[in-house]
């Protein structure tokens, strides 16, 4: 036998096979990826984090434009305590051995719950949906690293020693691993972060947006979304937030703006041999397995950084994108005890309107004329069947007011009705907080609570409505109050105040 503290023999260590752990971590293996990701962790700039999962929806509850920050919390918190984690992907990123380049390590974990008691709920599209993209529903039942959260492990052990975890502790210790290193998390999109929470510290979450956030916070050091991030990059605002469009995106404009200098993105061999081909759009099966998607939000993220620079970027920190919405989650601020919410656009220079379309006729039409007035000028968002979302851009008061003015004069005449994004919402949420309709009646009860009460997003929007007010306030003279609320600083902000009046003017010379 060898002596202790004794090297191994040369010849024994250059015929052991390399581990698969560092690749995809099993019950039979995990030990040996949670060592192998230690190391890796030591000297890092962040991790990326992705998650495959059993359900990312509630039943009969859409995401909508009308509901706010707080509305949104709620439902990713219900959506993380009903449904379950099933694969994991970790990708470590540091300075490679010149440090002048990122060196990306790749790691994928099945798991399974460990908590017996523990029930969730299955969408069946979700579960076609990992199929499709060649999850084994057996080997994850059978194979799975079983997790259970701190809560369900403290309720049966006491409280816990770090260094000295329960047995059946499994997946808890690599969330123990992730926490200690104290780097930067980057995601892409809120849910990820609610499932680890959900899943390795307490089933149920704070609703409350401070105590929810102050308990983020004293979990996780910082981290970053880049579905929102991209937003700090003019030429990446129209795009969908999809992962792998928005990573090819993003390398792409590095490598127009940086042709000299270029950003040296390397992979640590075994990630390189799993994804490798994948990553050079030569092999489609590893689309949408969670190490995959963690290395293109991991490389993502370094393009958004060297496009957008440390200031931009940490602008960003702590905050959430929201699929159908204007705002994001901003955690720093609620723990603060200030506004959950903050608005997507307020920084961009510029404006937001809503456009309500007449009939299924002027989709595409005004679709085609904001893509083809480009990027500087206009960006868009579907908002559902009869309305568009649209970003009106201005480097000064002047041109945003300008580019709306032909955003209308092209518009109106395909039936496209303008008006202010808020002024939108408050009509939608007045329309449906008002006392018509008594339970057992046709109709949507009134909604208790004050202003920023939210509308559930199923309840359908009244196009008819938005047209007749939108008629209205397109009525008033340029420079006149058309719009309700206008009191409000809030809405008192130059171009998006002015533009809005400015389209109004132009509807109604149109009509």
């Amino acid at each position: 036998s060898r002596r202790r503290g004794a090297p191994c023999p040369r010849r024994r260590a250059a015929t052991r096979p390399a581990p698969r752990a560092a690749m995809e971590g099993t019950r039979e293996n995990f030990d040996e990826l949670i060592s192998d990701f230690k190391t890796a962790v030591q000297n890092a700039k962040y991790i990326a984090v992705d998650c495959e999962l059993t359900g990312t929806r509630l039943e009969g509850s859409p995401d909508s434009y009308t509901e706010d920050a707080e509305t949104r919390l709620r439902k990713l918190c219900d959506i993380a305590e009903q449904h379950t984690l099933t694969q994991i992907g970790l990708t470590v990123a540091k300075d490679d051995a010149s440090g002048s380049g990122i060196l990306f390590t790749t790691y994928t974990v099945l798991c399974f719950p460990g908590d017996d008691d523990r029930q969730f709920s299955c969408q069946p599209a979700a579960l076609r949906f990992l199929r499709e993209h060649g999850l084994d529903l057996n080997r994850w039942v059978d194979s799975g690293v079983r997790y259970m959260s701190r809560e369900a492990l403290e309720r049966k052990h006491g409280p816990l020693n770090e260094h000295d975890l329960p047995a059946e502790s499994g997946l808890f210790r690599l969330w123990q691993a992730l926490l200690a290193a104290k780097l930067p998390l980057i995601f892409h999109g809120p849910l990820d972060l609610f499932f680890l929470l959900s899943a390795f510290e307490r089933r149920r979450l704070p609703r409350d947006p401070k105590e929810f956030s102050n308990f983020v916070k004293h979990h996780v050091n910082c981290f970053y979304d880049t579905a929102l991030l991209h937003m700090a990059v003019p030429e990446l605002q129209a795009m969908p937030q999809k992962l792998e469009k928005l990573f090819y995106s993003a390398r792409q404009s590095h490598q127009l703006r940086h042709a000299r200098h270029p950003l040296g993105a390397g992979l640590e061999e075994r990630t390189k041999r799993q994804y490798g081909r994948a990553l050079a759009g030569e092999d489609a099966s590893m689309a949408h397995e969670a190490g995959f998607d963690s290395l293109l939000t991991a490389m993502l993220f370094a393009y958004l950084w060297a496009l957008t620079g440390n200031d931009g970027v940490r602008s960003f920190a702590d905050r959430l994108f929201l699929f159908r919405s204007s705002e994001c989650l901003d955690l720093a601020s609620a723990a603060r005890g200030q506004s959950l919410g903050a608005n997507c656009f307020d920084d961009l220079g510029g404006t937001v309107l809503v456009g309500a379309l007449q009939s299924p006729d002027a989709q595409d039409p005004t679709i085609e004329m904001i893509a083809r007035a480009g990027h500087d000028r206009y960006f868009y968002r579907k908002m559902d069947e009869t309305h568009l979302l649209v970003f009106v851009r201005g480097s000064s008061d002047a041109e945003a007011i300008k580019h709306a003015e032909d955003l209308g004069l092209w518009t109106t005449p395909h039936g496209v009705h303008w008006q202010g994004l808020d002024q939108w919402q408050r009509e939608v949420v007045y329309r449906h907080r008002r006392p018509s309709a008594g339970a057992g009646q046709t109709g949507h009860p009134a909604i208790a609570g004050g202003a920023a009460a939210s509308m559930p997003a199923s309840q359908p929007r009244s196009p008819q409505l938005v047209s007749d007010q939108a008629a209205a306030a397109a009525g008033a003279a340029p420079g006149r109050a058309a719009l309700p609320g206008d009191a409000d600083p809030r809405h008192q902000r130059g171009a998006r105040v002015a533009a809005i009046r400015h389209v109004a003017a132009v509807e109604h010379r149109a009509l």
